[in-house]
C-alpha cells in the first residue's frame, strides 16, 4: 500500500507534531488497555460484593430481629404463663374444691337454680405441675336460669372448664328441666404435695 503524495506531504511537513501525537496515542491505547480494562472489571467486582455484602448483612439484620421478637415472644409467653399459674388457677387442691364446691353451689343459688348432688374425683394422673379435680353436678331449674347458670360460670374469674353438658326432663308436664354438668378445675402441685 502506497501513501497518496498529500498526505506523504502534509506527514514531511507537520511531523514534529503528528509523531508526539501517535505515540501519545499508542501510549494512551496502551494505559487504556493495561491499567484501566482490568481496574474497571476490579471495580465491577467489588462492587458486586458490596452488593452481596449488603444483602448478607440485610438478611442478618432480618435474622436478628427475629430472633429478637422469638425471645421476646418467647418471655411474653413464660410471664403469661407464671401469670396464668399464680392468679388463675387455684393455689392448691383445698382451694380447686372451694372454688368448685362452694362457688358453683351460690352461682347456682343466684341463678335460681336448685342443686341437687355433686360428687368429686381426683385424677391420680399428673400433668407436668398440674392436678386435675373433677366435679359432676345437677341443677334443676327453668331454661333461662340454666343458660344464666351456664354463662355465669363462663364469664367467672375461677378456671373450671365445662367438659359436657346434659340436659333432661322428667315426664310431668310442670317438671322442671335438670342439667348434669361435667367440670374440671386445675391446680399446681407443690412439690409433691
Amino acid at each position: 500500500m502506497t501513501i497518496p503524495p498529500l498526505a506523504r506531504r502534509i506527514f514531511e511537513e507537520h511531523r514534529r507534531f503528528i509523531l508526539p501525537l501517535a505515540i501519545l496515542l499508542a501510549v494512551d491505547l496502551l494505559l487504556l488497555v493495561l491499567v484501566l480494562f482490568p481496574l474497571a472489571s476490579r471495580v465491577r467486582a467489588a462492587e458486586a460484593r458490596a452488593v452481596e455484602a449488603s444483602s448478607r448483612v440485610a438478611a442478618a439484620r432480618a435474622q436478628e430481629r427475629l430472633a429478637k421478637n422469638t425471645l421476646a415472644g418467647k418471655t411474653r409467653a413464660a410471664e403469661e404463663l407464671e401469670r396464668f399459674y399464680t392468679k388463675v388457677l387455684p393455689a392448691d387442691g383445698s382451694e380447686a374444691r372451694r372454688i368448685t364446691y362452694l362457688r358453683l353451689a351460690a352461682m347456682a343459688s343466684e341463678s335460681n337454680l336448685r342443686p341437687d348432688r355433686r360428687s368429686f374425683s381426683q385424677e391420680d394422673e399428673r400433668r407436668g405441675s398440674l392436678e386435675q379435680l373433677d366435679l359432676t353436678i345437677v341443677v334443676e331449674g327453668d331454661y333461662q336460669n340454666i343458660r344464666r347458670f351456664i354463662y355465669a360460670l363462663e364469664t367467672a374469674p375461677e378456671f373450671v372448664v365445662i367438659r359436657d353438658v346434659a340436659l333432661s326432663q322428667r315426664d310431668e308436664p310442670s317438671a322442671s328441666l335438670a342439667v348434669t354438668l361435667a367440670l374440671s378445675t386445675f391446680y399446681q402441685t407443690r412439690h409433691g404435695t
